[in-house]
């Protein structure tokens, strides 16, 4: 299907979502969660963040990993894939982060997996991102961190 026809079809969904009230169905909710975060990644290094930018083992995969949101029930309430590879000075080294944004619907609970960009297969290579755990949170706690949530993956390699 063509991007042209795809973005025809959901405009036509948007359109009989609201002439059959827009609630998304029973029980459904019209409120939305703006949900922002990143994934990052902390590495104790005694060398600038440029110059750690610039090692081809840098954490590259934090770039590209898609979130999958669901409810507690277990249906999807939304994806959001990170940006580009970012990184700020610390005191201790430096971080590296990726960031996202979501739109979702009210839910009482949220869970979220990861699914990160295939790895290479030859060379040595940052193996953080392959392994972030599913997460869950409750609204509330969202509510508390202003409606963000990050997560830390390890500063991890793997070396043929």
């Amino acid at each position: 299907m063509t991007e042209a026809r795809l973005l025809v079809l959901l405009t036509a969904l948007s359109v009989a979502l609201v002439a059959c009230g827009g609630d998304g169905g029973p029980g459904g909710s019209d409120r939305t969660l703006s949900l922002r975060g990143s994934v990052f990644s902390d590495h104790r290094v005694d060398q600038p963040c440029e110059t750690q930018a610039a090692n081809p083992l840098r954490p590259d995969p934090l770039a590209g990993i898609r979130l999958t949101f669901s409810s507690a029930e277990g249906d999807v309430l939304g994806t959001a894939v990170t940006g580009p590879l970012q990184w700020e000075d610390l005191e201790y080294g430096c971080r590296f982060f990726a960031d996202y944004v979501v739109e979702l619907p009210e839910s009482v609970e949220y869970h979220v997996v990861f699914d990160p960009e295939p790895p290479p297969t030859t060379d040595a290579y940052y193996s953080g991102a392959e392994d972030l755990e599913p997460a869950r949170i409750t609204r509330q706690q969202l509510a508390a961190s202003g409606d963000a949530w990050s997560f830390e993956a390890m500063p991890s390699y793997v070396v043929p």
